[in-house]
């Protein structure tokens, strides 16, 4: 994903959303390739257990190998 941004080709005429989304990496892109899913992730946030997300990522990484399903886990 960096390699991929940092041979993004940039114009002069490139505005600040355009060049965020060319070479930024957000979030969303991280949990995308992380263990956790993006709703557990936001609704740990907002209860502000930082613990807590490591263990939802553990819990659905095992679920994920167990051979749940994405709906299955999303809803734990």
């Amino acid at each position: 994903m960096v390699e991929t941004k940092s041979f993004s080709k940039l114009t002069a005429d490139i505005d600040e959303n355009e060049f965020d989304d060319a070479v930024g990496i957000g979030i969303s892109e991280l949990l995308d390739i992380l263990s956790i899913s993006k709703g557990a992730y936001e609704q740990l946030m907002k209860g502000g257990d930082t613990s807590a997300v490591k263990n939802a990522s553990i819990i659905q990484r095992i679920l994920s190998q167990a051979g749940g399903t994405s709906n299955m886990i999303e809803f734990w």
